[in-house]
């Protein structure tokens, strides 16, 4: 940029003066004009974004923005878009051209920074991860900027403001930002934080009501175990086979022997166990199980000895007996009376 220095110029002024002969004469005199009177104040900020600096406006004015203070874009709007979020850009102004004496001396260089773009993640917990239930997680918001320890005038940062899981928000004073949870039912759940831009000024951070959020989905589930259960020969036990558990939750087997066989004997982890009224109970799973199942056959019981057939032959042959003895009694007694 040219040094600014006093230029005299001479400007001739028209000035009728009355001679001594009566007489109108025209003669030329010399004004001083002071250039620097007339250079435009710095330009002054009126907004800034993530891509956009727009400065306060004059509409005898047009604007310049540089990166390096060497290359100058000149344009007669005092918007500019199409910038890089978070860059610090430079800023001059002039008079437009034709208007003033010393239209072409810049004002002096004005530094204005867009605002970093939004930026912010969730720690402390995996996105789409399935965790147990019961389990207790802490999370941490970070945002865009926050890691700046020392802020200058125009620097901006993205600040957590409230969470919520899925019910009413809850409102961070300050840092750390961070919240505890704990995973009490199975299902899918939602974490979402939003954030706040703030720009750095001479009264510190202040807020810019400018807003955005994120999120983070994941699941709580009971953990699995399997129950393997299988009979013996003439019974079944019931569910069969491998069934699948949550964690803590109660499971009964029913054992069911087949006509004439009875349960003698449950196996459990390779353990026998009792038993009541042929059914098992497994209270409060924590692991994997096995049960296996054993039947007998019946001893028969003291009445089922007489088959019918048999019975009634039994009859006859006593009925037979009792006439044999009968006879047998009188062909004696003849005899002896003889």
């Amino acid at each position: 940029m040219k040094t600014l220095k006093k230029l005299f110029v001479c400007i001739f002024t028209l000035t009728l003066i009355l001679t001594s002969k009566g007489s109108l004469t025209l003669q030329a005199v010399a004004a001083d004009v002071d250039e620097t009177a007339n250079i435009p104040f710095p330009p002054n900020l009126l907004e800034a974004g993530e891509d956009y600096i727009i400065l306060a406006g004059d509409e005898n004015l047009e604007y310049a923005i540089s990166t390096d203070g060497i290359n100058w874009v000149w344009q007669e709007s005092s918007e500019f878009t199409g910038l890089e979020a978070g860059t610090t850009y430079q800023f001059i102004a002039r008079h437009k051209k034709g208007r003033i004496v010393g239209e072409e001396t810049p004002s002096a260089v004005s530094g204005f920074k867009t605002h970093l773009a939004f930026e912010g993640r969730i720690e402390g917990i995996e996105a789409g991860k399935t965790y147990e239930t019961n389990t207790t997680l802490t999370a941490a918001a970070i945002g865009a900027g926050m890691d700046n320890d020392t802020p200058i005038h125009g620097d901006s940062r993205w600040v957590p403001r409230t969470w919520n899981w899925g019910n009413d928000d809850n409102l961070w004073q300050g840092p750390p930002y961070t919240t505890t949870f704990t995973l009490t039912q199975t299902g899918a759940y939602v974490l979402t934080v939003h954030f706040e831009l703030e720009e750095y000024t001479s009264e510190g951070w202040m807020p810019t009501q400018k807003t955005d959020s994120i999120n983070i989905t994941f699941q709580a589930a009971a953990p699995i175990y399997t129950i393997a259960a299988s009979a013996g020969a003439h019974g079944k036990i019931t569910p069969t086979g491998t069934l699948d558990v949550e964690k803590g939750k109660t499971v009964v087997y029913t054992i069911t022997p087949d006509k004439d066989y009875r349960l003698i004997k449950v196996v459990v982890d390779g353990t026998t166990v009792a038993f009541t009224d042929n059914k098992y109970t497994f209270t409060n799973v924590t692991k994997n199980h096995t049960i296996f199942v054993e039947f007998a056959k019946m001893a028969p019981k003291t009445n089922d000895a007489f088959h019918p057939v048999a019975y009634g032959m039994l009859v006859v042959f006593a009925f037979l007996l009792s006439i044999v003895t009968a006879l047998w009694t009188k062909k004696t007694s003849d005899q002896f009376f003889r």
